[in-house]
């Protein structure tokens, strides 16, 4: 060591050179963790066991620390006399009299490094959609450095440099990987335009299943979390989008069991088990129960994921109120648009007191790690009181590109609604999630449940034919004129989306494109949006959407 040290003391070389290959070599070591800390928080690749906080931290410092050390590189560089480089070699690629290639790929590198800094600083200033296309810009810094580190360099093929290329080499094909971006495209699915009238048969896949407790987290004093795990042959069912419910039966000494719907706090692409955030409501059984008696290796009946609270490809910026335990599907939406990085969020959340909040620290974990794209207002009665008709007109007016999401205790949802219709908010871009207990028995086999429940003197007089667009394919059904479209297409053997039966979930609506139907309660004509479970054919042909 000592004879080393000397060995630098004593040599010719300009002590600018030596003080540039150092900073270089920090700069390269630097960049590796940003893109090591950056692959591990964007793929989940720890879980929950280190925070996002500080994972966010050591990669915001590690960023600071490569811009210094580059610009440290090059300020040492410039005077060497030795390197014999101007500013313009430096900033202009091709430029450089001695290794001009290698010396241009490092160029690349720094102006790509300064592309992405700015972007860093200006984030909360630009849309959510540049700001990606410049964070993008990151992925050609730490390539791009390594080559002029490798080729440039005189002791890359030292055993903890080759260690290092390899890691972070591995861990951007595992992103990539991930994300999707060099994996294999599917092969097309084929889309018929129709598929020919069939015999009943059973829907591919069972709609209940039994779930596995795998974990409970106790949120609140009053709320939980419950993990569940379905069975390997129940799991495709289970895929769900932001937003959408899981129906569980509940047993119950009186009636058997109840079914009640519960949103997914999960987020499909970021959790790997599903998770339903339960909180307890005075006097109400079923979440009661769920948070008394529901342990790790209990199993208990679920149907699949259903609900229409969810967010679409178009929706560029989410403003969404929750009000205590409806902070569970805004979570899942959270979560899945800051891992596509797609939405930018202002989430409004209102709770009782400090105490109440649901996530609290999840959501500090967020917003630190999306500055600019997750915003968190967090409105407690005890401090501001209950919010007001004005509280949420000033929200709303910042906001005005918008789609509105709320869940919350009704009166709180309805205030919401009320005041976005005043503001002047199109009703198209309002989305409501409000749950009731439900009355019938989602889990009863189909016989119970169909046409054939309303009896033999409900007997089919005519045929209608039913057009039905669902997934992206299309399909012809039988549909009589006394059975809801849901049966029919049941019937049919489609796997129709759908949940309480009651209409009360909205898990079934869909676009009536032709044609006209009826409910109980009232006559619809083209272009309203119907239930599919409530709605009978009063037209020869009718055409829907889902």
């Amino acid at each position: 060591m000592l004879d080393a040290i000397s060995q630098v003391l004593t040599t010719d070389i300009s002590w600018l050179w030596i003080s540039a290959r150092t900073f270089g070599i920090c700069a390269w070591l630097a960049s590796s963790v940003v893109v090591v800390v950056g692959l591990v928080t964007s793929t989940r690749l720890l879980g929950t066991k280190v925070s996002v906080r500080s994972l966010t931290r050591i990669h915001r410092a590690a960023a600071t620390l490569t811009l210094l050390f580059v610009l440290l590189h090059i300020a040492t560089l410039v005077p060497d006399p030795y390197a014999k480089l101007t500013l313009l070699d430096i900033v202009i690629p091709g430029q450089a009299p001695n290794q001009t290639l290698a010396t241009a790929l490092g160029t690349i590198a720094f102006l790509a490094l300064v592309v992405v800094s700015l972007a860093g600083l200006g984030r909360g200033h630009m849309s959510n959609k540049v700001w990606k296309v410049l964070h993008s810009v990151a992925f050609v810094v730490w390539p791009l450095a390594s080559i002029h580190f490798i080729v440039m360099g005189t002791d890359v093929m030292a055993s903890w440099s080759l260690g290092m290329i390899a890691v972070v080499g591995g861990l951007l094909v595992l992103l990539l990987l991930r994300r999707g971006y060099v994996s294999p495209k599917p092969a097309p699915r084929r889309v018929p335009a129709a598929t020919s009238m069939a015999a009943p048969r059973r829907p591919q896949v069972d709609r209940v299943a039994e779930l596995l407790v795998t974990r409970v987290i106790d949120e609140t004093a009053d709320a939980k979390t419950f993990v569940f795990t379905a069975s390997p042959d129940q799991a495709a069912g289970f895929n769900y989008e932001p937003g959408q419910h899981l129906t569980l039966r509940i047993p119950s000494d009186v009636t058997g069991s109840v079914a009640r719907c519960y949103s997914l706090s999960s987020a499909p692409g970021v959790d790997f088990d599903l998770r339903v955030t339960v909180k307890r409501t005075p006097d109400g059984y079923a979440s009661n129960w769920l948070c008394d008696n529901l342990r790790p290796g209990m199993r208990i009946q679920s149907l699949r994921p259903a609900g229409s609270f969810t967010t679409s490809p178009g929706m560029s910026e989410l403003l969404l109120f929750a009000g205590g335990s409806g902070i569970t599907p805004m979570m899942s939406i959270i979560k899945s648009a800051m891992h596509r990085q797609d939405a930018r969020i202002t989430l409004v959340y209102a709770n009782r007191d400090e105490k109440s909040i649901i996530f609290r620290e999840q959501l500090l974990d967020l917003a630190l790690a999306h500055p600019g794209q997750l915003v968190v207002h967090h409105w407690l009665q005890s401090v501001a009181g209950i919010p007001t008709s004005s509280d949420v007109s000033e929200a709303l007016a910042a906001h005005r590109d918008a789609d509105v999401f709320v869940c919350g205790p009704k009166p709180y949802m309805d205030l919401v609604t009320t005041t976005a219709l005043n503001f002047g908010w199109p009703q198209e871009r309002i989305h409501v999630e409000e749950f009731r207990s439900l009355d019938g028995d989602p889990f009863a086999p189909r016989s119970t449940t169909g046409a054939a429940a309303a009896g033999p003197s409900r007997v089919a007089t005519r045929i209608a034919v039913a057009h039905v667009e669902l997934d992206g394919d299309s399909h012809v059904v039988e549909w009589p004129e006394h059975s809801t479209l849901v049966d029919a297409m049941l019937d049919a053997g489609i796997d129709a989306p759908y949940s309480c039966l009651e209409g009360v979930c909205a898990t079934c609506e869909c676009k009536l494109v032709k044609g006209s139907v009826e409910s109980a309660e009232s006559a619809h004509a083209e272009g309203d949006r119907v239930l599919g479970c409530q709605v009978r054919p009063t037209t020869e042909t009718v055409r829907v959407k889902f």
